[in-house]
């Protein structure tokens, strides 16, 4: 007996089967904010809330040398003022930090944050040195 092809397989599918189909595979949409604004602490932790209440998953901030906040220690307030808001930078300027430095930096927030910080693929090996697994 012959198998059906893909493609012969793909056109039997019905518009409604084929609608399934895609929406079991997509991801949920998500939002992203940037926290731009030199603030108090306070203000940040407000700013985290309130992106976090209104729906947005994560709040990112940049590492540019103006005006601005540092990176680590913002992504600190944030996780600290959250419970679900990931965390992360759009850029972290590395002739500002040594690797390594910053490696561990980021590894201790995110034990630190209950895991909330941007991708855990790359952060997981750096974790698992930290708790000595």
């Amino acid at each position: 007996m012959d198998r059906p092809s893909a493609l012969t397989r793909q056109r039997e599918l019905t518009t409604d089967d084929a609608s399934s189909a895609m929406l079991a595979v997509m991801r949920p949409f998500r939002f992203l904010a940037e926290a731009r604004q030199v603030v108090d602490g306070r203000e940040l932790a407000a700013t985290a809330r309130r992106s976090e209440s209104i729906g947005y998953s994560v709040l990112v901030i940049s590492d540019h040398l103006t005006d601005q906040l540092a990176p680590i220690p913002a992504m600190a307030i944030i996780a600290a003022a959250t419970e679900r808001l990931r965390i992360g930078t759009f850029v972290l300027n590395n002739d500002l930090r040594h690797p390594a430095v910053l490696a561990q930096d980021l590894a201790t927030l995110d034990v630190l944050s209950s895991f909330m910080v941007g991708d855990r693929n790359t952060l997981a090996p750096l974790v698992q040195r930290l708790r000595g697994t």
